[in-house]
């Protein structure tokens, strides 16, 4: 069995957090392609899907409708496409559930308001059985940077939503999982996004301070939550 994962970047700085982390300590392999990069070749990874044990798609300020300025966000789908036809499970995250969600039918929206920091979950039904999400509870606060949305793609499962997003996870034939929040957050990618994107937080009405003062507060307990969910979905590859 290959042990090979493909990850997708969106943004160069932005890396997997805690999904690499769990996906190292179960030893295996990352992947890692850039797609605005020159040398980012989907059809070589079209080709070569099913040497891969399975995809995780990160996030990024594009817009997935934004494939006339983003031509890659179109390939990003047609390897989605490829690795849900081989049944491969799938991890996407902030864009990278989006561009999933838009691969199994469902539009994506620009929301009235963007939804940056912790924002409490709610479960849905489906969520508080799923194997991945069932250790959250009502209530567990998560961490969001995101002005898009998207409704429950059809012939999937909305696991959770908050009060400004319908649909912040969802499940599709039980190994595809898209996450509107970010689940992979640790202190790093954290400090990273908040910090490079100061301005825009406070332009966008939230206050950064306060930001990362919640950080302090919710982390460790989020890490922990988390974990239990990339290593269920790790033992789906």
């Amino acid at each position: 069995m290959t042990k090979q994962i493909l990850v997708i970047q969106n943004d160069a700085d932005e890396g997997a957090g805690v999904l690499d982390t769990c996906l190292k300590e179960a030893e295996f392999t990352t992947d890692y392609h850039l797609a605005s990069s020159e040398a980012f070749d989907p059809q070589n990874l079209l080709e070569n899907a099913d040497t891969y044990a399975g995809l995780v798609i990160l996030g990024g300020a594009q817009s997935v409708n934004e494939k006339d300025i983003y031509p890659y966000l179109e390939s990003e789908k047609e390897i989605t496409q490829r690795f849900i036809e081989l049944e491969k499970p799938i991890m996407g995250l902030c864009l990278g559930a989006q561009i999933i969600a838009n691969t199994l039918g469902a539009e994506i929206y620009a929301n009235d308001k963007k939804e940056i920091g912790w924002f409490p979950l709610k479960m849905t039904d489906p969520g508080t059985k799923d194997p991945l999400t069932n250790n959250i509870s009502n209530g567990d606060m998560a961490f969001h940077f995101h002005g898009d949305y998207f409704l429950t793609p059809p012939n999937c499962f909305n696991l959770a939503s908050t009060e400004i997003t319908e649909c912040q996870a969802f499940s599709f034939n039980k190994s595809v999982y898209g996450f509107q929040y970010h689940p992979e957050i640790d202190q790093p990618l954290h400090d990273m996004m908040c910090s490079n994107n100061k301005e825009y937080i406070e332009a966008s009405g939230y206050a950064f301070t306060a930001i990362t003062q919640d950080t302090e507060q919710y982390l460790d307990t989020y890490i922990q939550s988390h974990r239990k969910l990339f290593q269920a979905w790790i033992e789906l590859l």
